[in-house]
Parts: structure tokens; sequence; C-alpha cells
């Protein structure tokens, strides 16, 4: 209960914890919008013209990135950034007797891989986790001993990602509605055979009744079993069959665990209801108590809009509700009029302003508009969009037409923008030794003349010697400061070669003639032009160098310095687009301390780096003498050890010695402190261990569970937790990710690694997989040279080998 976001209660790890959570987005990379641009936003955000563009090659609607970017320019524009806590859940929510509501919340620490639990206290709670987290999986006789026999068959549509799992397979989609479509458009053309298993017809979406009805598709009622022996699949119809993939296009759960005694769910599935709100805004026993995104519509964000501006103007005192006995008389005669499940929440397009919004005007701060006063009057836009939808449904089937979300040029300078980092820090610190350099020669060039000014007695010669002393040191002064001017200009280069690479995309961007004013930055890139698909290779390239450069830590020779510098050779800028000079001296360093137990590097590297540490309140120095004053006690140096916490480490007990935002380093020192003076008992009395003098209860207290703990200080959890502080140092200093590049473009399924070569086959598919069986040797020919066409999992395999291999053949 005592536990805050400054003093959380720090317990492991939980993996089955995590998993259950569901946290991954179910967006897939050929995911777009099924609600035109306008709809799409907030009403008083901007919608720029060009989604207006009927030439865009899926007007009306936007791919996922331009939606994702939407929500990224409000959250800068508004600074709501500093509002946000991520990698964080809400366990629990509850009232207590002051009439606080008290949160529970775990944060997953993904630098310490630890859980932070914490409470806080506020007066009122917004729900709005939405509606798309926990899928919905129907009961089925047989299914639970299937996926135990077949693990790797079922799969629902939030953990779609590749389309490859498909190709040349039996494939079963369950479901009907608006995800069915979506995904099975994508799957005909490449599966084997498709059948869809469905309770009924669509009531919201009707295009897709006679989307799924098409031949290419052995449509079914619902299933009646499954036999986990056999794999046979059995449907109402009396039919069965095996199938090798199963997805599960059915939807979502309403979920509100940390709320489940108050947000109760009726008839708990994906056509449940959320049981007493009024207008699934306001929780009826308690106002204080909101939540939003439980209406269904197309016109979500609208919905969205009206629920929080309702709830802001009751909360501000502005507004108040009705009697809790109207409120439930409402409830009572919607679900009369709509029925108690699902459809109690859903407002069609056409209704949503004058059924839901509207009513909740009202409660709206003076001031505050209707969110679809302008809007609403061109709903209908959205039936032409679904016309849209049925079009773009049956040229995706035909595979006449592959509708692919490209990322756009500023997608690539957002994932370039770490490699502009290292080199504008380099420039600046080589600026300041710079500055230094030049003030120290200052002073001594000053200090020199003074001297032979005022020793007037002082012979010719004598100050002849002086003199050519003094220019001699300024010679050198010159070879330094050209050395550093070199730097400079080496830096400055390695920014213009990372700018004139990422402007070669520029070549690529499709323009609009319609919008003249397009930013550039927003173009989609021409999946057609073949130069953009050798651009991507070379950055795959390039990506797995960088892989393999920051992922070493070998003692000898780099492999992924080696394919630099042999690429170099025919392409000598490739040795400006990596790093490799910083990253080398950072697996020094690294090796040092982890293999070498040597803290001379890391000790150079703090005094160089003294000043920038400062300023992003860095542990390392802590760490560093802590190391240190282990490794004395190591070596049995008992009196050094404590003359050298004397000097070193005694003062990081004291919090005035901390900056005021820095107290979670501090906590931290002094539990680690308080453990050391035992340990001089300890490492004494081990010492004496096997001495027949010691007594048997000296014995007994080496042997304790707590003597053990001692033991612990004494391993390399030392050195592992000096050089994970130092990484950390390390990226923060120079603005890195932890997170390879690489990683980025294979989540982003970016060609060469998913290519888009694809679109040069004559075969009618959309993916053309990688040839498994053949299994060629892994060369710096084969990797970086050949541009035959690889499916991903080839780059997987790859990258699976390096990272497990104990050595890599001198040949590679």
């Amino acid at each position: 209960k005592s536990a805050t976001q400054d003093k959380p209660v720090v317990t492991p790890k939980d993996t089955l914890q995590n998993e259950l959570e569901w946290k991954r987005s179910g967006v897939y990379p050929f995911l777009f919008t099924n609600i035109p641009s306008r709809f799409t936003r907030f009403s008083y955000l901007p919608d720029p013209e060009k989604y207006h563009d009927k030439s865009r090659k899926i007007y009306p609607f936007l791919f996922h990135q331009e939606l994702a970017q939407r929500f990224t320019d409000f959250i800068e524009s508004e600074k709501l950034d500093k509002h946000i806590r991520l990698n964080t859940t809400v366990e629990n929510v509850h009232k207590n007797s002051k009439g606080k509501w008290v949160i529970s919340v775990r944060h997953k620490n993904p630098e310490t891989n630890q859980n932070e639990w914490y409470q806080e206290e506020f007066d009122a709670v917004v729900v709005a986790n939405g509606h798309y987290t926990v899928p919905y999986i129907p009961e089925i006789e047989g299914l639970a001993e299937y996926n135990a026999k077949h693990p790797n068959v079922l799969i629902h549509a939030k953990s779609l990602r590749e389309l490859d799992d498909f190709k040349d397979k039996d494939v079963l989609v369950v479901g009907g509605s608006i995800s069915t479509a979506n995904i099975i458009q994508y799957i005909i053309p490449v599966a084997k055979s498709v059948t869809n298993a469905k309770r009924g017809k669509s009531l919201v979406f009707e295009y897709i009744n006679d989307a799924l009805a098409v031949p290419e598709i052995d449509g079914k009622g619902t299933i009646d079993k499954i036999d986990p022996e056999s794999g046979e699949v059995y449907f109402v119809d009396g039919t069965h069959k095996k199938f090798d993939k199963i997805l599960f296009t059915t939807g979502y759960h309403y979920n509100y665990p940390f709320l489940a005694d108050k947000l109760e769910l009726v008839n708990p599935g994906n056509l449940s209801r959320v049981k007493g709100l009024y207008y699934d805004t306001f929780y009826q026993q308690d106002p204080t108590l909101g939540i939003t995104g439980v209406a269904v519509s197309h016109l979500n964000f609208h919905t969205i809009e009206a629920s929080v501006a309702a709830l802001a103007g009751v909360w501000s005192g502005a507004k108040e509700l009705p009697t809790v006995q109207e409120q439930q008389d409402w409830e009572k005669s919607e679900v009369e009029r709509k029925g108690n499940s699902i459809f109690f929440h859903y407002y069609s397009h056409h209704d949503a302003k004058d059924q839901f919004v509207d009513k909740l005007v009202p409660y709206f701060a003076e001031g505050r508009y209707n969110p679809l006063e302008k809007e609403g009057p061109l709903v209908g836009e959205i039936d032409q969009g679904l016309e849209n939808l049925a079009k773009y449904y049956y040229l995706i089937k035909d595979s006449t037409t592959i509708i692919m979300t490209e990322p756009t040029l500023n997608f690539h300078v957002q994932t370039h923008q770490t490699q502009f980092k290292v080199p504008v820090e380099l420039i600046k610190k080589n600026f300041k030794n710079i500055q230094k350099l030049i003030e120290k020669q200052k002073k001594q060039l000053t200090d020199d003349i003074t001297k032979i000014k005022k020793v007037s007695s002082l012979s010719a010669s004598a100050k002849l010697e002086l003199i050519q002393k003094l220019i001699k040191n300024f010679e050198n002064f010159q070879k330094k400061l050209t050395n550093s001017i070199k730097k400079d200009e080496e830096f400055r280069e390695r920014l213009i070669t990372r700018l004139e690479n990422l402007q070669t995309l520029e070549q690529f961007a499709i323009s609009s003639e319609s919008t003249e004013d397009e930013d550039e930055a927003d173009k989609l890139l021409d999946l057609h032009n073949p130069n953009l698909i050798n651009w991507y290779r070379d950055q795959t390239n390039l990506l797995i160098i960088d892989y393999l450069i920051k992922s070493n830590t070998r003692t000898d020779e780099n492999i992924g310095l080696m394919l630099l510098n042999s690429l170099a050779k025919n392409n000598p800028k490739l040795m400006k687009l990596i790093d490799y000079d910083l990253y080398e001296s950072f697996n020094q360093v690294f090796v040092s301390i982890m293999n070498d137990h040597d803290l001379t590097l890391i000790i150079a590297w703090f005094n160089e780096n003294r000043n920038s540490l400062k300023k992003i309140n860095s542990n390392l120095e802590f760490e560093i003498n802590y190391c240190k004053f282990l490794t004395l006690i190591e070596k049995g140096d008992i009196n050094e050890a404590i003359n050298f916490s004397r000097e070193n480490l005694s003062s990081y007990g004291n919090k005035e010695n901390y900056p005021d935002s820095n107290n979670t380093n501090h906590l931290s020192n002094l539990e680690r402190l308080k453990g050391l003076g035992g340990l001089l008992v300890f490492r004494s009395m081990e010492q004496e261990e096997n001495s027949e003098d010691l007594t048997f209860s000296n014995k007994l207290m080496i042997n304790s569970i707590q003597f053990k703990e001692y033991q612990k200080l004494l391993s390399n959890e030392r050195w592992e937790s000096l050089s994970q502080c130092f990484i950390e140092n390390f990226t923060k200093l120079y603005g890195i990710t932890k997170n390879y590049p690489i990683y980025i473009y294979l989540s982003a399924g970016l060609s060469s690694l998913k290519t888009k070569s694809c679109y040069h086959n004559s075969e009618n598919t959309i993916f053309k997989d990688a040839n498994e069986d053949n299994e060629e040797t892994f060369t710096d020919d084969v990797i970086l040279n050949d541009k035959k066409y690889r499916g991903p999992n080839y780059y997987y395999r790859m990258l699976d080998r390096i990272n497990h291999c104990p050595y890599i053949q001198q040949s590679i």
C-alpha cells in the first residue's frame, strides 16, 4: 500500500502474465481503414486534401501507417506524451474510504526486465482501453484438445502477420464480418483452398454477404466439433475436412478485469453488452467513473469525442446528470428497443448523430461544439466508401491489383533518425575538445611569453631555446587542431552521405496531380520501380552489417566490420553510413568488463565523458567504484577495501549528493551499500572456514541463507550489472535505440526481407516464397551480392545461426 511510482515494489517478470495481456497490436502489414479519411479523426483535427484525391490507390481510405501518423502528430502537437506511461498496465481499480479512486499499477521496466508495482489516488477515472485487445475464440467441442495436439494450426486475426503461413495450404476461416473479408481477400490468391464457417449474415456490412459467397470460398455454417485425433473439422451440415491452418476472425471481448465488480458484462463473448452505463459513457452508480469507446459505430472517433466532452462537462461541475433511476430507466428502454447484446451499443452512421452524439451534447461544457455539426451531413460518404471497399475486395481477391501499405518517405526518415544522432553527438563532443585545446594552448602561450619577457637575466641563447620550445608546442597544437578539424569534416561527411542516401527515395515518390501542396514526406513510394527494390536490397545489406557490428561480443575480429571493409572497396561511401568506429570502441570496453573483468577501459571512458554523463544522471561512477570495492574484497585486500570505500563509496549514501531528480539512484545505491559492511565479516570468516579453530556456530552462520547472499555479491553478477549500466549510458549519450534497426524493418515487412519483387513475378501470387529446400552456404557473396529473391525466413535463419553459432568460420 505504501508503494509509489518513485518507490515501487519490485517483482520478477512473469512470462505467463505478459502473454495473457494480448498487448501486441492487431495491425497486419497490408491493413487499411474501412472508413473514409474524413471520419477517421477527431472533429478538431485537420483532414488534408491529399486524402481526398480519387486517384489514390485506396481512396477514400488510409493506410494504417497514415492513420498511425495522425495519432503521432496529435500527441506531439498537444504535448500529450508527458501524460502517457508506456509498458504499464492497470491491475486494479477500487474506491477507498476517503472516496478516492485507488489505481494499482504494474510497470514492466524494459531495462531491468522486472515488474514495478505502485498505487496512486485520483478523484475520477475514465476507462479508455478500447474494445480490440482480448480475442474472442468460440467454444467448440474438441478445440482445446486439437490445439494441444496441433499447436501451429490455430491463429486469431489479431496475431496475423504473414500471408506466407497460408501459401498452398487448406485454410479454414471462421467468422463472417469485416475482418473476415479484410483478410480472406488476401488468402484466396495464395491458399490451396479456402473454407469459411460463419453463423449467419453480416447485419452491418452488407457487401460481405456476397463477398463470402464467391466460388473460391467453400461456404459452411457453424462448426459442430473438431476431432483432435484425426484432425477432422465437422460442420453442422454433416461435412468434414482436415485443414492446415484455421484462422479465427471472430472479434473481441469487452475486457475490464481491473473493474470486474463494476463493469459487468451480459453474456460475455464477442456479442456481449456492458451493463450499468448511461449512454455508454457514465457508470450509473458513480458519476466519477466514466468510460469511452464502448459505443460501436462507423463514427467511432466522433462518438468517443462526444463521450469525453460529456465527461469533462459533468466532472468540471458545468453540467449535472439525471438521477440514477432515470439513467436506469433509459437503459431498460434501450434493452427493450435494441436487445440485450452488443447491438445495444451499436449506432449506424446515419443514426449516430441523432441517437448518440446529440444526446450527450447537453452535458458538454458551455462553448463546446457538437463534433458532428459539420461532418454530420456528409455521412453519406461512408456509403460510397463501402462501395469502394467491395470493389477493392474483388480486385485483391482476383489478384488484378495488390493493395499493400508501402511506407511513406516520412516512415524512412523516422526509422533513420538514429543514424544522424551519433554523428551529431560526435561533432558536439569534438567541438568541445577543440575549445578545450584552444583554451589550454592560449593559456600556455600566454604564460610562456610572459616568462620570456619577465626573466631579463636570461641569455639570448636561453631565450632562443624557450622560443623554439614555444614554437614546437605551437606546432604540436596545430597538428592536434588539424586532426580535430579533419574529424569534424569526417563526421559532417557522414551526415551528408546519410542525407543523400535518404534523398534518393524522393525519385521513387508517387506524385498526385490534384495535390500540388502535398508534403513530400507523406508521399507513398512507387513499388513498381526496380531501383526502389535495389535500394531496399542495399539497405538490407547495411542493416545486417550494422547488426553484426553492434552485436559483436568477441575479442577477435568483428565479422560485421570484415564485411563492411570488403564491400567498401567498391563503394567507399558505405563506411560513412555506419558508425563502425564508435561501436568498435564500445565493444572493447564491453569485452574488457565482461570477459577480462578489467576496469581500466571503463574508467577511462567515464573520465572522458564525465560532464555529459552527469547531465543524464548517470550512476556509472557508483557502479565502477562498487565493482572495484568488491574486487578488492575478493582478492582479500580488506584494509585497502575499507579505505577505498571511505574515499569513494560512503558519499553515495548521502541524499544531498544527488540532484533532486535522481532519487531512484540514491535509494538503490543506499540499499546496496547497506550490505557491504556484512560482506567484510563474511569474507574474513569465509577465509577461516576450513580452520579447525572455527566454532560450530560460526560454521552454521557461514552456511546460512543470509551469508549465501554475500557469495552472490562476489559472483559475476557485479560485472553484468556494470556492463548493463555502461550500455544504458552509452545509448543515452549518443541517442541510440537499444533495438537493432533491422528489427524495425523486419517488423514493417520491408524489402528485400519481404521483397516487393513479387511485383515483377509472372506467377499470380502476392508473395513468392523462398525455396526452403535450398540451404546454401551463407557467404558474403550470397548474402550481399545475390539479387535473387529470398523470403524473410532466409534472413531469419541467417541471423539465428549467427546468434547461436559458437564460432564463425573465418571464410565467412
